[in-house]
This record gives structure tokens, C-alpha cells and sequence, in this order.
């Protein structure tokens, strides 16, 4: 088979062919050894495809020297592919021209050459070239492309030589770029935020102290604008005591596409502390105030608070700081706890009123819980923390008797501490001497602790006493009564005399007819 390339209807570049040593796409250079196996790769730019034939000719005749044909690169298009394939060694020296001949879907034909000899060496220096492949590429906007890079060396022997990549220019805003060492690929990402337009992309390669570079064209256009948003607080910390609140301006903007309402929150608030929005979900753009409070029982710390936005399938969280301090506080603390005295006397307690965490408001102090009569007072009744106070209580003659607790209450600046103590009245002595003469001598011990703790307790005391002693001088009456001679018996318990008639003994009671 044998044709003329001039007669090619369409050779304008779209398929690009290369030689190459090394049985694939790498070593590619214009001069194969004799008799040694070698590769044709081709690049074919969007668009191209169809049935092909991949040939090696002898540029003297025009003859091919090999050729496979039936070639399937429908695939091809729409995108462009590349390949390879490998053609056997060719024993005779001389130039040769390596091709692909494409029959398009439209009946054109196009053809891609490379000439090269074999056996041959140009004795040239080491030199490079670099190719980028496809000369045009197009991604949207926050997408990525990527080039093959293909290196031709100025002679084979200079094949696998290192070619380092010393820059990539032409970049827009907000891209980036990255080679792939195997195979050879240039990898161009862009944000969304990428302008759009034409980007003259170039690759500038050195190796051996020769400096080569090549150029690329990348279409940059819009993306479809997803919705999304933004969140900003200020400020990111703030510092309350415990039972206060603290403010965080917070603002939701919108970033791309179409508005979708978005819900604030705060999903990690610590126990002890509540927050709640202005405003807990709107249309960005706008503006809500998070106020955050703790309670009383809050744990003093830092805290870590995250503010969280959720609208349109988009979540954003913004982190803030709270630290919680322990708010001005004090102790009241009263000593002794108990206190017993007599009716007619005073008692005193010494009273400390003592600052927490730099409570400097004045503390007044009171005391509830008096019996009737008792007056209290002290001797210092208000002041600002640390400072001691004595309380004096005057108890008159005839205040009542018992035990009675008492609370002493201090209070400043919306803040209001207790302490509770015991006072106990006793009888006075000479109301306990009057008591002690009425009781029998046998039940003295028995009732003077009680007679001594309440009066209502001695008044029973002295009603039962009187009907014992009642109850005593009627028997006695009866065994007066009775006549002289009459038969008598003598108690085996207690020796008392008692009539033959008794069957009770009226001294201790005892039975007196089992004696």
C-alpha cells in the first residue's frame, strides 16, 4: 500500500502522532535503534474519532513498512482520547514517517505524521521539547483540568533524562496547580470564587541547563451558583458571673444563589447556662443578638459554645468562648451554736460576716425568731465584708422557757446569707426551789429536769401530786376508822399494818391475800 500525504483532505493538527522507544508513551524521540521494537502514540483533541489506521513508511517510496488497520476511535468523541501501539523493529536504516489515518464520521479524512529515522543519530547536543495536551481545555468554575505532558528529546540516548518543572504562570485567582510525575500530568484546580474567562496557562521545564517552556489555553466558565452562606460573631468570648448574661452580635450573609431561610442555634450550651436568639432564623442577610445567661448553680469555667447556622442542605458552625465566674458572694457565720441561760439574764453571739469572691456591698444583719419579750441587738448592724458583730440578747424575768431557734439574716446587694442558732431559757432558780418543796421526796429526781424545760410540764406535775396526795390521806382516814381490835395484817412486801379485811395493801398496793 503506498499513498501520497499531500493528498490528506484534512491535516490540521487535531491528531498529533509521536515515536517512541520505551514500548508505550515515554522515551519518545526521532530516532529508533535498528531492530528494535518502538511505539506509535497518538493524541486525538475533542471532537475526533472514527475507524483508523496506524502505519510506518519509508519516506523514499512511500511504501509502508507496517500498518495496522480497523482501528475503532468512535470512542473518541466527543472528549479526544490518546493511545498507543506497538510496531515492530525495522532492520533497515534510513527515514521513515510514523502516521495515523483517520476516517471521520463525516467521511473527511485526517492524518497526523511524525517522521523519524532509524540507525541514525543527529549528534546533537541534549535538547528537549514539552507538549501540552489538549492545546484547549474548558471546566466551570471550582473545577479541575488536567494536561499530559509529553517531553521529545533531541536523541534517544537523552531518553528518561529528569525534566524539572520550575513554575506554572498565567493562573488566575484562586487556582492551583500539580504534577503528576507518572505519567507526566499537569493538574489545573480552580475555586468557585475563579474569575471567569481565557487563562494562557505555562509550563516552563529545565533540565541539564536548557530552559523550554509551552503554553495551554484554559476556559474558565460560571458555574451554576449553589445556595450557601456565611456566619460571623462578635465577639468570640465573653466572661459573666454566675446568675448574669452576656451578648454576641451575629450576622448570617449570603454567599451564592438563591436565598433559603437559616436556622440559628446552640447545640452544646453547658448545664447551668440558656441561649436564645433575636432572631432564630431569617433570609440572609441578617442580624440577630445570642444572649447567653447563667444560672446561680453554673459551674465556674470556660466554656465552649458553637453557634450553628443550618438552611438550604448547608450546615456552618462558628465557635465563641463564655467564661463563668463565680459571682460577689458572703458567709454569715455565728458562734456559739447554742445558747442556755436562765429567765432575767443576756446572751451573746459572736457573729462573722465574711467576704466571697469581692462582695463589696454593705451587709445588714438581722435576727427572726425571738420569744415574746427578748430583745436583740448588735453591735455592729451593718457594714461591708470582712467584719465582726457581737449579738446581745436581754431576756426578762418573765419571758417564756424552752428551746427556740433563731436565724440570723444577712442581706446586701440583692444577696441574702443565713445562719441559724438555738437559744434555750431556763426557770429561773428560785421558781425551781419553789417546785422542788411541793414534790414528795421519793420523786424529786424524777421531775426536776422536766419542771425545769416548761412550765405547762410543771403545772401537770403539781395536779398529779395532788391527787396522789388526795388519793393517800382518804386511805388513811379509812384505816383510821376502823375499831379498835379489829383483826389486822401485815404486808409481806412492805411491813405496813393493814386490816384482816384488806386485800390490798394500802401502802404499796401489794396483794395481800397471795402474801
Amino acid at each position: 500500500m503506498a499513498f501520497n500525504t499531500h493528498q490528506i483532505v484534512r491535516a490540521d493538527g487535531a491528531i498529533s502522532v509521536f515515536v517512541c522507544r520505551s514500548g508505550g508513551a515515554t522515551g519518545c524521540g526521532e530516532v529508533i535503534p535498528v531492530g528494535q521494537p518502538f511505539s506509535v502514540a497518538y493524541i486525538l483533541q475533542t471532537g475526533y474519532g472514527g475507524r483508523g489506521t496506524i502505519y510506518v513508511m519509508a519516506t523514499s517510496s512511500y511504501a509502508h513498512a507496517w500498518e495496522q488497520a480497523g482501528i475503532d476511535l468512535a470512542w473518541c468523541v466527543p472528549g479526544g482520547c490518546n493511545g498507543w501501539v506497538t510496531a515492530p523493529a525495522i532492520s533497515t536504516p534510513g527515514s521513515y514517517v510514523a502516521g495515523l489515518l483517520l476516517t471521520l464520521s463525516d467521511g473527511a479524512v485526517a492524518v497526523g505524521e511524525m517522521p523519524f529515522s532509524v540507525g541514525t543519530s543527529t549528534g546533537s547536543s541534549f535538547d528537549f521539547s514539552l507538549m501540552l495536551s489538549p492545546s484547549t481545555l474548558t471546566v466551570t468554575q471550582g473545577g479541575i483540568a488536567n494536561y499530559q505532558i509529553y517531553i521529545t528529546y533531541s536523541n534517544p540516548s537523552y531518553s528518561g533524562t529528569t525534566i524539572t518543572v520550575q513554575g506554572v504562570t498565567g493562573l488566575g485567582p484562586g487556582m492551583d496547580y500539580q504534577i503528576i510525575r507518572n505519567p507526566p500530568d499537569l493538574s489545573i484546580s480552580t475555586a468557585r470564587s475563579t474569575p471567569t474567562g481565557s487563562y494562557m496557562i505555562t509550563l516552563i521545564g529545565s533540565a541539564m541547563g536548557v530552559v523550554h517552556q509551552v503554553t495551554a489555553v484554559l476556559l474558565v466558565q460560571a458555574a451554576e451558583q449553589a445556595f450557601d452562606f456565611s456566619i460571623s460573631v462578635s465577639p468570640t468570648d465573653r466572661t459573666l458571673t454566675s446568675g448574669g448574661s452576656a451578648t454576641y452580635a451575629v450576622t448570617v450573609n449570603l454567599v451564592a444563589g438563591a436565598a433559603q431561610n437559616v436556622a440559628l442555634s446552640v447545640p452544646d450550651a453547658p448545664a447551668g447556662v440558656t441561649a436564645g436568639f433575636s432572631q432564630t432564623s431569617g433570609t440572609p442577610s441578617f442580624s440577630s443578638t445570642l444572649t447567653v445567661s447563667a444560672l446561680q448553680s453554673a459551674s465556674p469555667g470556660k466554656y465552649a459554645l458553637t453557634v450553628t447556622g443550618i438552611g438550604g442542605g448547608k450546615t456552618h458552625t462558628v465557635p465563641v468562648a463564655l467564661i463563668i465566674e463565680s459571682a460577689p458572694d458572703f458567709r454569715v457565720e455565728v458562734d456559739p451554736p447554742s445558747q442556755s441561760v436562765l429567765q432575767g439574764q443576756t446572751a451573746s453571739y459572736s457573729v462573722n460576716v465574711v467576704d466571697l469572691n469581692g462582695f463589696n456591698s454593705q451587709v445588714s444583719l438581722t435576727v427572726n425568731g425571738l420569744p415574746a419579750g427578748v430583745n436583740g441587738v448588735f453591735s455592729v448592724p451593718s457594714s461591708s465584708p470582712d467584719y465582726s458583730s457581737t449579738l446581745t440578747l436581754t431576756i426578762p424575768g418573765n419571758s417564756p422557757t424552752g428551746s427556740f431557734a433563731l436565724t440570723l439574716t444577712g442581706s446586701g446587694s440583692e444577696v441574702t446569707r443565713t445562719a441559724n442558732v438555738v437559744l434555750v431559757i431556763n426557770p429561773t432558780q428560785t421558781q425551781s426551789q419553789t417546785a422542788t418543796t411541793q414534790i414528795a421526796p421519793d420523786a424529786v429526781g424524777g421531775f426536776t429536769e422536766t419542771l425545769q424545760q416548761n412550765s405547762l410540764t410543771i403545772i401537770g406535775a403539781l395536779v398529779v401530786l395532788v391527787i396522789l396526795f388526795g388519793a393517800l390521806a382518804i386511805r388513811g382516814r379509812r384505816a383510821v376508822a376502823q375499831p379498835i381490835g379489829a383483826p389486822r395484817t401485815f404486808c409481806a412486801k412492805c411491813g405496813t399494818e393493814n386490816p384482816a379485811s384488806n386485800k390490798f395493801c394500802a401502802s404499796c398496793g401489794n396483794n395481800l391475800k397471795s402474801s
